[in-house]
């Protein structure tokens, strides 16, 4: 019986279902405490170390400890690569492979033959499908399969840190509203968008519960045990008067723009692009319930808040005493849920697999009705195949050309044109093959990008304020004097003013300290320097908001350069392809639009990362290789799998590659002849 194990860089937590007659029941539990450096933002630094610990974990965990073999684990959303993307609805699994290997360089920095990757189909309207894509690093991988082996463990899933969570909170939402999950861990903070077709958006911030400690600590200059303590006990509330007068709000408040700012995009960009509406904001994570916090983002979000719970809790299959040692980590219990599912390795993304695995798989798993009858053909065919050859009659071969016909009834069915088939080409003269060249042509190029990693710079905040005296004097308020708000925010004159006996004046008032406590709505502030008796005689308020506490700026990212690193190396590929690839071919020859490879040998930015500019300069040098074959022998080949005849358009017949073997000089091209 498998279980769910979920690793986080101060703790690893364990967590046994087990179902019977369709229910769900506890069956065990553990959390442990790592110490730090042994996994920084999900890569494993100290293996055996790791795999001693998961070991202990399990051997501890109560009320008996876990000794199956199976788990499913999760991957940090920081360290995974995701994307919603469309294509043509009649691809199937195998096709949808091929064209998200070439595709996904183009959306996200990532090379997919250095990734392990899956898809699902997330919803099918009019002649599109929406497939949503997702990748791992293979080092991040492999080096937590070693963990797990070395722990005596085998991996039945690994799954996504975000979807994991959706599944323990049994996220079914309304048909037209999304939920944002924001996972607020001790590194770095999740914001993830999901709707009944699945997740849709994913985003890692690095603002979380250890700079939330970390800033109280120096602005009130104590301790980090003791600003620990507050952060826990007074978080963002604002009517505790023992949370040190407001402090530990404001020293909070000051770092949650980005995470405010953040959500609002995922926010925007779903609405625009799904047409729905977020209905509400869960929080999960180890600061989840941090005082005020969800009274802070539904204040600021203008969205309902709540704290997340496993929905297990909510009947009779767990109880809290029962896993009341597991804190924070509410993602354990979805990988535990997807552990005692019917065939958890394909209920949902699972990354443990290269793409064209992956597809594979699914081929088999998930067929349709004509797939079925294919099957079933084959099945009969090879039944067949026994009873005749005993009776020394027709061979196996013509058998399966049953087989054959369903196939091609299959793929008529499903748009796919009958001259689609793969051509092999040899680079090293090998018999058999078609016989092709390689090109490889080095080039230099350059382009300027936009700068796109925002971060929020600390200013001072001011607005208009009326200065109001009801007094029987006219009174003088020098630059500078105080204006206090009943929040305790100080502010000065901007300038001296002179407000008459009876009346009133407009002046402006700048915030004392940078930083967004500034940043406040419409108020009634008293002047501190005024006598007790004045001080309710003249006063002073705002009707609008003060602004300027903070302003965002952009600098130049990694993300950014490898985006544009991208897009460059596309360009000079494109570039190469049509010019220096066309001179170099030999009049017999006809260049295949594939990119064998492409690979950027030098790079520099100008600035370089982290410079705080609107836009940047790449300069790339990039070695990239074609193939060229005869134009007979690709004519010949053309003539045999795309169904005999001729008046082929070498130009106009699409090429894809599906394999590369540089070492054995063997190359794989699946042409489609659409006819």
């Amino acid at each position: 019986m498998a279980f769910g194990l979920d690793i986080s860089d101060l703790s690893i937590e364990v967590l046994q279902l087990k179902k019977s007659f369709g229910k769900i029941k506890f069956s065990a539990a553990g959390r442990l405490e790592i110490p730090a450096g042994l996994v920084v933002n999900g890569a494993i630094k100290k293996k055996k170390e790791l795999a001693e610990a998961i070991k202990k974990v399990c051997r501890e965990a109560r009320p008996d400890s876990i000794r199956d073999r199976e788990i499913v684990v999760s991957l940090p959303e920081a360290i995974t690569f995701s994307r919603i993307l469309k294509f043509p609805k009649n691809l199937n699994s195998g096709q949808l492979a091929k064209v998200l290997k070439f595709e996904v360089p183009n959306v996200l920095p990532i090379n997919t033959e250095e990734v392990y990757s899956d898809f699902v189909i997330l919803r099918v309207g009019g002649n599109k499908q929406e497939i949503f894509y997702a990748a791992c690093p293979k080092k991040i991988i492999d080096d937590l399969r070693e963990v797990l082996k070395m722990a005596g463990l085998g991996v039945i899933v690994f799954d996504m840190e975000t979807a994991s969570l959706a599944r323990a909170l049994a996220l079914k939402d309304k048909k037209d509203e999304g939920s944002v999950i924001v996972d607020v861990g001790a590194r770095s903070t999740v914001i993830a968008i999901f709707d009944q077709s699945g997740i849709r958006s994913s985003t890692t911030i690095k603002v979380a519960g250890n700079l939330f400690t970390e800033e109280i600590s120096k602005r009130l200059k104590i301790k980090e045990e003791k600003a620990e303590e507050l952060k826990k006990a007074c978080g963002l509330s604002v009517e505790d008067r023992s949370c040190r007068e407001g402090k530990v709000f404001l020293a909070l408040q000051s770092l949650f723009p980005p995470i405010i700012s953040e959500i609002k995009k995922s926010v925007n960009y779903y609405e625009k692009q799904a047409g729905r509406k977020i209905g509400k904001i869960i929080l999960c994570g180890g600061s989840r319930v941090m005082p005020g916090l969800a009274d802070y983002l539904k204040s600021n979000l203008n969205l309902e808040t709540e704290v997340g719970k496993p929905h297990l809790f909510g009947s009779s299959a767990v109880k809290i005493s029962q896993v009341k040692n597991l804190s924070s980590l509410i993602g354990v219990f979805g990988l535990a849920e997807r552990a005692v599912d019917k065939d958890p390795a394909f209920s949902g993304i699972n990354l443990r697999f290269s793409l064209e695995e992956a597809a594979k798989r699914k081929k088999f798993k998930k067929m349709s009705v004509g797939n079925v009858l294919f099957d079933l053909v084959v099945l009969f065919a090879i039944l067949g195949a026994g009873f005749w050859a005993l009776r020394g009659m027709e061979p196996l071969s013509n058998l399966f050309s049953l087989a054959d016909n369903q196939a091609d009834k299959i793929i008529q069915q499903k748009n796919i044109p009958l001259g689609q088939f793969e051509m092999m080409v040899s680079t090293a003269g090998e018999t058999g093959f078609v016989q092709g060249r390689v090109l490889e042509i080095k080039k230099e190029g350059s382009g300027f990008f936009p700068a796109t990693v925002g971060k929020t710079a600390d200013g001072r905040a001011e607005g208009t304020v009326k200065i109001i005296n009801n007094s029987g004097a006219g009174q003088t308020l020098v630059a500078t004097t105080r204006l206090l708000s009943a929040k305790g925010v100080l502010f000065r004159l901007k300038d001296s003013v002179t407000v008459p006996a009876g009346a009133s004046v407009r002046a402006v008032a700048r915030a004392d300290q940078e930083g967004a406590s500034g940043n406040i709505g419409a108020s009634q502030f008293i002047i501190p320097g005024l006598s007790s008796a004045l001080q309710k005689l003249i006063y002073a308020e705002s009707e609008s908001a003060m602004a300027g506490g903070t302003r965002e700026i952009t600098f130049v990212g990694a993300k950014d350069i490898e985006q544009a690193k991208i897009k460059l190396l596309g360009e000079l590929v494109s570039d190469a392809q049509n010019k220096e690839g066309l001179s170099n071919l030999l009049p017999e020859e006809f260049l295949l639009p594939v990119v064998l490879g492409s690979e950027i040998s030098e790079a520099a930015a100008v600035p370089a990362e982290g410079a705080e500019v609107a836009q940047f300069e790449l300069k790339i040098k990039a070695n990239i290789k074609f193939l060229a074959v005869r134009k007979n022998d690709l004519e010949l080949s053309i003539g045999k799998g795309g169904g005999g005849g001729a008046g082929y358009d070498l130009e106009k017949i699409k090429y894809s590659l599906v394999n590369s073997d540089e070492a054995a000089g063997q190359i794989t091209i699946e042409i489609d002849a659409g006819k």
